[in-house]
C-alpha cells in the first residue's frame, strides 16, 4: 500500500470542515447578488461587514507536542472542555472592528469587574450558545451605534450592510434586522456556503483562536514551575481567557480581514481593492498589527 500510495502521488489526509457539502452554483449567485445590493446602496468598503460567531474552549490544551527521537508518542491529558462563544465582526477594510461578543453561561460571574469596563461585550444563556433574543440585542444595541459612531467620525452617510449566514439565530422571528431610518440593513448568505464564502471563516476566527492558545500556553509554561501543570491550567479565570481573547482579536490585521472578504468580492464596486477607503489619522490606532500574518 505504500508503494502504491507513492507511486500516484496518495496521501491520507484528516478529513476536515465542510467544503464538500458546499452549494458552489448558489455562492456564485449570491456574489452577483451581493454585488448589486453594494451598488444599489452606493456602499463603500468600510460600510460592508460580516460577523459570525464560533466555540471558543478556554482551557483546551494543544493537540500537538515535541518530542525526544527515541519517544513514539506524546502522552496527553484529559481534555476540558470548559466551552464559551465568542463573535467577532468587522468591516471589509478593517477600519472598523467591534469589540467582541462573548456568551458566557453565568449572568454576573464572580469577581467579574463591571461589564462596561470588560474588553468584550459579554451576554450570557443557559449554554453560552447564540440566540435569537441575544443576536437582536447585539444588533440593535451594539452593531446599529458602532457603525453610526463610526460613520460620524468619519463624515459618511451612516448607512451599512450586515453580510450573515443562515443560521436560525441570527433571523429575528421572521422580521428582517433592520436600522430605524433603514439605512442599516442585513443581507444572508445562502445554505451550505459558510466554507466557501464566510469573511470570518476563511482563516480570521482560526487566527483568533492560534493566538488565544498561544497566550494560554506561555502562561502554562511561564506560571510557577512548582504547581503541578493540571493545577496550574485550573487557576486560569475566565477574566484572564477574555482578556487574552479581546488581545488576540486586536493583533488581526486590516490586510488578514480584508483578504477574507476576496472569495466574495472579486472587485469592490469603484474601488481599488488594495486601497483604503478612509483616511485614518496617524493617532488613531484603529487597527494593531501583530504575530502572524494569515
Amino acid at each position: 500500500m505504500r508503494r502504491f500510495k507513492d507511486r500516484f502521488g496518495l496521501h491520507v489526509k484528516r478529513v476536515a470542515g465542510e467544503k464538500a457539502s458546499a452549494d458552489t452554483a448558489s455562492y456564485l449567485k449570491f456574489k452577483d447578488v451581493l454585488e448589486e445590493q453594494i451598488l444599489e446602496m452606493g456602499l463603500k468598503k468600510s460600510q460592508v461587514y460580516n460577523a459570525d460567531e464560533s466555540a471558543i474552549f478556554i482551557k483546551m490544551l494543544a493537540s500537538r507536542s515535541v518530542v525526544l527521537s527515541h519517544e513514539s508518542k506524546a502522552s496527553g491529558r484529559k481534555l476540558n472542555k470548559m466551552r464559551y462563544t465568542f463573535m467577532p465582526c468587522s468591516n471589509v477594510d478593517g477600519s472598523n472592528k467591534l469589540k467582541l461578543m462573548f456568551i458566557g453561561t453565568a449572568a454576573k460571574p464572580r469577581s467579574f469587574p463591571a461589564k462596561e469596563l470588560l474588553p468584550v461585550s459579554y451576554y450570557n444563556s443557559k449554554k453560552a450558545w447564540m440566540t435569537r433574543e441575544l443576536f437582536r440585542t447585539w444588533f440593535y444595541n451594539e452593531f446599529i451605534p458602532a457603525v453610526r459612531e463610526f460613520s460620524e467620525r468619519f463624515n459618511l452617510e451612516p448607512k451599512a450592510l450586515l453580510v450573515l449566514d443562515n443560521c436560525t439565530a441570527h433571523y429575528d422571528g421572521g422580521d428582517k434586522l433592520i436600522s430605524d431610518d433603514g439605512l442599516i440593513k442585513v443581507i444572508y448568505l445562502p445554505p451550505n456556503v459558510t466554507s466557501e464564502c464566510q469573511p470570518m471563516d476563511q482563516a480570521v476566527i482560526n487566527a483568533i483562536k492560534m493566538r488565544y492558545k498561544r497566550k494560554l500556553m506561555l502562561k502554562l509554561v511561564l506560571e510557577d514551575e512548582q504547581l503541578k501543570f493540571e493545577d496550574r491550567l485550573k487557576k486560569i479565570t475566565l477574566q484572564q481567557s477574555i482578556d487574552w481573547l479581546s488581545a488576540a482579536w486586536d493583533e488581526i490585521s486590516s490586510s488578514t480581514i480584508e483578504n477574507s472578504w476576496k472569495k466574495l468580492i472579486n472587485q469592490f464596486p469603484e474601488c481599488d481593492w488594495s486601497s483604503a477607503d478612509l483616511d485614518v489619522p496617524d493617532n488613531v490606532d484603529d487597527i494593531s498589527c501583530s504575530g502572524i500574518g494569515f
